[in-house]
């Protein structure tokens, strides 16, 4: 789950052969978060306007060390903090953005807020104007039966915002704090409506985003529990609010964690596990699933440390059909890896291999552009408070 930054100790010193293959491409280290008032921790996936400047946030640092929003320049790699978080309108932003063309950006924040049932505040929902710096907070959680702790980016999609919270509802099996739930918030009238209240069954603690479908379906993943125990996906049908499982993964045939963000892709939909999967290694997969059926196959099992392990955040489409993502570990210097795979002929290269001086554990979804450079986080690195990286295949 992506509350908890990957551990850095005990990097690993030796290069792997598929390591030491890494494909040719050009890197680039776009901004060092200083860890001030800049920010600190950058993570989530990165969003990008129409004049190619890039939209994140920090989970730490800022004005009151809490977390911000911030704004960076590509090709002159200024870096201006757009706000600050200060508690009460939410704390430690762990997800990306969303941009809704009128210059406002939407996203959600795991903490603050000041509602009772969570000692921290149980999160917030906010906008914020890029031009003004002003942030509305569109909605504070209770723990209760609209959920707690919103982590995965929230969807914006006629008019309307989408997304999921880690915890609270009121499913029956998790009654400490709750399984999660699913969400509709309309921003101009800040009513928010539960649309699922997550049972183990379903899948509990959601992180990723959710993804609609050129069926209108909207489209989850949920990083625990579930038929199996490791996770699953599941779908909404929002004209009758119908929720199902879609498939519900297994540890050791197709892997656990499923907290990363979906792809879909020519009537299939693409994702990675964090671990688990057919191969004694068990260090997380690429695998695709058949909507229709619920039938996942595994692609690609990563085979350990050298070759990246963790594959957090899913796969992003790029140029020539090819697949690109992340490994929050693993790799030469165990720093982490940005890798590429062609899901026709299963070929697997490495883009590159962190060293710990251009970056520590990439920390969010990659976006690619319509050059088809990519764009990313990583949580340390740099300064030792993480960096924002471009990547040209």
């Amino acid at each position: 789950m992506r509350i908890s930054l990957p551990a850095l100790a005990g990097l690993a010193t030796t290069a792997s052969l598929i390591a030491s293959a890494a494909h040719a491409s050009t890197f680039q280290t776009l901004y060092e978060f200083a860890g001030g008032a800049d920010g600190a921790t950058p993570y989530g996936k990165l969003v990008m306007d129409k004049a190619g400047t890039l939209y994140g946030v920090t989970v730490n640092g800022g004005t009151a060390s809490r977390g911000t929003v911030f704004s960076l320049d590509p090709v002159s790699l200024t870096l201006t903090s757009l706000y600050s978080f200060s508690g009460a309108d939410g704390s430690n932003p762990q997800s990306g953005l969303v941009l809704d063309g009128k210059g406002n950006l939407y996203g959600v924040t795991p903490s603050g807020g000041s509602t009772p049932h969570c000692s921290s505040g149980c999160g917030t929902v906010f906008k914020l104007n890029i031009a003004s710096g002003k942030l509305k907070t569109l909605y504070r959680f209770t723990g209760l039966a609209d959920g707690a702790q919103p982590i995965g980016p929230v969807l914006l999609d006629a008019g309307q915002l989408y997304g999921t919270t880690t915890y609270g509802g009121t499913g029956a099996g998790c009654p400490t704090q709750g399984c999660g739930t699913v969400f509709r918030l309309a921003p101009t009238t800040k009513t928010l409506t539960t649309l699922r209240e997550l049972v183990p069954n379903d899948g509990i603690a959601p992180v990723a985003t959710l993804v609609r479908a050129p069926s209108g379906l909207l489209y989850g993943t949920a990083s625990e529990a579930g038929p199996h125990g490791s996770g699953t996906v599941f779908r909404l049908d929002l004209s009758s609010e119908t929720f199902a499982v879609v498939h519900g993964f297994d540890y050791h045939v197709d892997g656990s964690g499923s907290d990363a963000d979906l792809l879909i892709k020519k009537g299939f939909t693409y994702g990675t596990m964090r671990a688990g999967g057919p191969t004694a290694a068990g260090d997380g997969t690429i695998y695709k699933l058949d909507p229709g059926t619920g039938t996942v196959t595994t692609l690609y099992s990563f085979p350990g440390q050298g070759g990246g392990i963790f594959p957090d955040f899913g796969v992003v489409a790029g140029a020539k059909g090819l697949l690109y993502g992340a490994t929050v570990q693993g790799g030469g210097s165990g720093a982490g890896t940005l890798f590429q795979f062609n899901p026709k002929t299963l070929a697997f290269a490495m883009s590159h291999d962190f060293d710990i001086s251009d970056g520590v554990a990439p920390s969010g979804p990659l976006l690619a552009d319509k050059s088809g450079a990519l764009y990313g986080v990583t949580s340390g690195g740099g300064h030792g408070s993480g960096t924002v990286f471009k990547l040209v295949p």
